[in-house]
């Protein structure tokens, strides 16, 4: 049973985003059984054959153009436009993409095997361990001195990052090709916002910024989710989305951001929490301008409290201060 005033996981999803992350949560199983069922045959036989890149790559290039396709056709749908001629020409573009993107991965993919497969060979033989142990250990991911990631996990994180990176590129290169024909359109950093989500990119919540401007997330520059410019503790999966929006939606865009937190934290209230607590703790993860309209909105709720207010913000101060001090 949830405590009072808890919230589900799916509960925190912005619906705008839900789409796709529906999407991608049903490619990356996809991806990330049969990569591992690969990855572990390539283990358990102590040797990456010579065509390990050419067949990784006719997996992983398949799946990461179906998930550029989809994300396209789900951003289109929440804009109400189809228009075939501009979906086959900036399609031209993905598909490249995904190409070169899916045959340098399948290559570093199937290095770092072999250094696996290698290193472990030379372990085992210096102490002695039957072919079975190392096949299990491989299997494990218990080889010392090799990344701690069984097959499995290699594929689950592998699957993840990349699918996701596929998706936001393949939404921000639509956004700008249309851009570049005439449409003024803006770009919403959206977070998953539940505990799995990174703080840093909690707080990027709702920041908004022009097309070609990039995000500023935990200290870094990120043009859209799954930039590899943020580095990997910035992309590793990750489940944020950007949202390319018409300038002229915008203001209705973060109404409707807002009102959908004062939904929350009223259902917060119901379940035996507080709602100015809870307003303010969702402010306090989201970006400035995004929280100050939140507590614009929460201010004309009748069951805001100022004194509760001051109340949360000092004790998420505290909160604060402590993690700043053990650290």
């Amino acid at each position: 049973m949830k405590p009072a005033g808890a919230l589900s996981p799916a509960d925190l999803i912005d619906p705008a985003a839900r789409p796709l992350l529906t999407m991608l949560d049903r490619m990356e199983r996809s991806l990330e059984t049969q990569l591992a069922r690969q990855l572990a045959a390539f283990e358990q036989g102590l040797a990456v054959p010579d065509w390990g890149a050419s067949r990784l790559a006719a997996l992983l290039v398949p799946h990461l153009v179906q998930v550029a396709d989809h994300a396209v056709m789900i951003q289109d749908r929440a804009w109400g436009r189809m228009q075939a001629k501009d979906v086959d020409t900036f399609r031209a573009a993905r598909v490249d993409w995904a190409r070169q993107h899916g045959a340098a991965l399948a290559v570093n993919l199937d290095a770092q095997t072999r250094a696996r497969i290698r290193a472990a060979i030379e372990q085992a033989t210096r102490e002695n361990w039957s072919p079975d142990t190392l096949r299990k250990r491989l299997q494990q991911g218990l080889v010392p001195g090799l990344p701690g990631l069984a097959p499995r996990t290699r594929a689950e994180l592998i699957a993840r990052t990349e699918l996701h990176n596929a998706a936001t590129y393949a939404q921000e290169r639509e956004a700008l090709g249309l851009a570049e024909r005439g449409a003024d359109l803006v770009k919403v950093w959206t977070a998953t916002r539940d505990h799995r989500t990174r703080p840093h990119h909690r707080r990027a919540h709702g920041q908004t910024r022009e097309l070609k401007e990039d995000f500023q997330v935990g200290g870094r520059a990120m043009s859209r989710p799954g930039d590899p410019r943020g580095g990997v503790h910035n992309t590793a999966r990750c489940r944020c989305v950007a949202r390319h929006l018409p300038r002229s939606y915008l203001g209705q865009d973060r109404q409707r951001s807002a009102a959908a937190v004062i939904n929350l934290a009223r259902r917060q209230a119901g379940e035996g929490g507080s709602f100015t607590a809870a307003v303010v703790g969702h402010a306090a993860d989201m970006d400035a301008a995004l929280a100050e309209i939140v507590l614009r909105q929460a201010r004309r709720e009748p069951g805001w409290s100022a004194r509760a207010a001051q109340a949360a913000i000092s004790a998420l101060e505290a909160e604060a201060a402590a993690g700043a001090s053990g650290r």
